[in-house]
């Protein structure tokens, strides 16, 4: 978009701006500084998710991280954010307050150790501008996305012997979409019996349940492309958010998986 020098008119300094950034960005220097400070970037809201060591974290290290976290969000961006506890259970979640980003952490503990053997972090963003990841790119136009990760330890998985590597990733797989809408159910009805019920929480576990089933209806469907799930990603279709993709891999009792939908494939 050019502006007419001769005309006399004063450039709008909207228009400047973003030839600023688009020709920052083409020049190749890093997003991170069109990032407004303090809107809730991806990195701040993932702390606690990533700071938290399965079989080491115990619940009192994980409401520690969630408080660090916390102070470290700007309350100008920051709507509803809760942190609910349960016997094995904890989670914190949050909206903006102008309700376009919602996201959760959960956190299941062993009964006896009391460390950390489940992890969940979900984050549904209706005005997505920059990618989530490393190196992060500018997204035009901004779109809706969702972002998921997971690590689980694998103390009560089946030892059967499955017929081909592919069926073990299917099981697998569903392994995780059950064990996320089982703690999600758990915490929603003890939440429930306080005043401060996590609702957030059970809205997005719900979504999350429903993105899960998307890509096993496709693998029931081409069961071949499990092979993908531990490689580059199963590309699916998601019914309102576009392509999705899903990998997983298991390192060694841990089983870590990751979902983006409406992000660069």
């Amino acid at each position: 978009m050019g502006v007419d020098l001769k005309s006399g008119c004063r450039p709008d300094w909207r228009v400047c701006t973003w030839a600023v950034v688009i020709s920052m960005t083409l020049s190749g220097c890093g997003i991170k500084q069109f990032i407004p400070p303090g809107r809730l970037p991806y990195e701040q809201l993932t702390t606690t998710y990533r700071n938290t060591n399965l079989k080491q974290s115990t619940t009192l290290d994980v409401l520690r991280t969630i408080q660090s976290q916390q102070e470290t969000l700007n309350p100008k961006y920051v709507g509803t954010e809760l942190v609910n506890q349960s016997d094995t259970l904890v989670a914190s979640s949050g909206q903006s307050k102008n309700k376009a980003k919602s996201w959760f952490t959960l956190f299941a503990f062993d009964e006896q150790a009391m460390t950390a053997k489940r992890k969940y972090f979900f984050c549904l963003d209706e005005e997505t501008t920059v990618t989530p990841t490393t190196p992060q790119k500018v997204l035009f136009p901004p779109r809706k996305s969702l972002v998921f990760n997971s690590q689980i330890v694998l103390t009560d998985m089946p030892t059967q012997n499955y017929p081909s590597e592919q069926a073990r990733d299917i099981a697998l797989l569903k392994y995780i979409a059950d064990n996320l809408s089982n703690d999600v159910r758990y915490f929603d009805a003890a939440s429930h019996r306080s005043e401060n019920g996590n609702h957030i929480l059970a809205v997005s576990g719900m979504f999350m349940n429903s993105v899960f089933q998307q890509a096993l209806l496709q693998l029931d469907q081409s069961p071949s492309l499990a092979f993908d799930l531990g490689r580059n990603g199963l590309v699916f279709d998601h019914s309102t958010l576009n392509k999705g993709r899903v990998q997983m891999i298991l390192q060694g009792d841990i089983l870590v998986s990751r979902v983006e939908i409406g992000l660069p494939m």
